[in-house]
């Protein structure tokens, strides 16, 4: 959401055109740019023009939007630099490489030996830690879906009424845990 550090982003003076910058796209929601430090020839970064920190704060218009325009360009810039793949890279917080505080997608064209790595150690895991993992992770997606629907039916987001309706409903069963099943493991699926 936007705070007190777009005051200092460089990427929200982009979107105010207080930065030089090479734009190669723009509409209302979303820019392009060439990365001024680029990892390859081509490096596009694409953002939204509102300051949001993570990609969780995004709207999904907006979010939508920024990997629309990502695909398009990746397609161009493989077309436009003769590239042989490309790798499209998110990184959000500090321990995974996030380097300012704003959503970024880089677009990196890749080309034969071109000394760039996007890689990571492959590590052994038991069933038992997937099912684990499955737990947590369907435990939080859980608590938010229904975060979402109380929020609908409070009237705090804005839907048309017959998806209103929809979450009224799903609400319902779900509090009086109707037609609901808490899946405990991955061969329960």
């Amino acid at each position: 959401m936007a705070d007190e550090n777009q005051n200092q982003c460089p990427f929200c003076a982009i979107a105010e055109n207080k930065l030089p910058t090479v734009k190669i796209y723009e509409d209302n929601a979303v820019i392009a740019v060439l990365d001024i430090h680029p990892a390859s020839k081509g490096h596009i970064v694409v953002f939204p023009k509102q300051h949001f920190s993570f990609l969780y704060e995004l709207p999904n218009n907006i979010l939508s939007q920024v990997f629309i325009v990502a695909k398009s360009l990746s397609s161009a810039a493989i077309e436009a630099f003769g590239a042989t793949g490309v790798n499209i890279v998110y990184s959000m917080g500090a321990s995974a490489g996030q380097r300012v505080p704003h959503v970024l997608v880089n677009i990196i064209p890749r080309y034969e030996n071109d000394g760039i790595k996007v890689e990571w150690s492959n590590k052994e895991v038991s069933q038992d830690e997937l099912a684990d993992s499955f737990k947590k992770i369907s435990s939080v997606m859980q608590k938010n879906t229904i975060e979402t629907l109380k929020a609908i039916k409070e009237g705090k987001l804005k839907v048309p009424d017959e998806v209103k309706k929809q979450a009224e409903k799903l609400l319902s069963q779900v509090e009086n845990k109707k037609e609901t099943k808490t899946v405990n493991s991955l061969e329960e699926l």
